[in-house]
């Protein structure tokens, strides 16, 4: 399936969605998701997309003991990809409830 991937740049210094120009919020990537969701794609494929893989975990858990200030940056990365998938999961319950209303 073909979603957008971002290509974090994890280079020296602090790295934060917040501060940089280039990360959408949080809500607008939920959107460009649901808008997936809305096409046809499924939302558990989505889910798996938004989610950051446990293989990926590891790799930074690797990280974190030879680069200190990798820890921060990982951190922020997951906390942008839980806040996606939970804005998600809200529009996905919303959309839910009102297709069952439609019916």
């Amino acid at each position: 399936m073909a979603t957008q991937q971002n290509n974090w740049d994890l280079g020296a210094g602090s790295w934060s969605p917040a501060h940089s120009p280039e990360i959408p919020p949080p809500q607008r990537e939920a959107a460009i998701f649901y808008g997936l969701l809305l096409r046809g794609h499924s939302a558990d494929e989505l889910r798996r997309d938004i989610a950051v893989p446990r293989e990926t975990l590891r790799r930074w858990e690797k990280d974190w003991r030879r680069e200190p200030l990798a820890r921060q940056r990982h951190v922020e990365i997951l906390r942008y990809r839980q806040q996606v998938l939970a804005l998600f999961d809200i529009l996905v319950s919303r959309e839910q409830r009102v297709s069952h209303l439609r019916q």
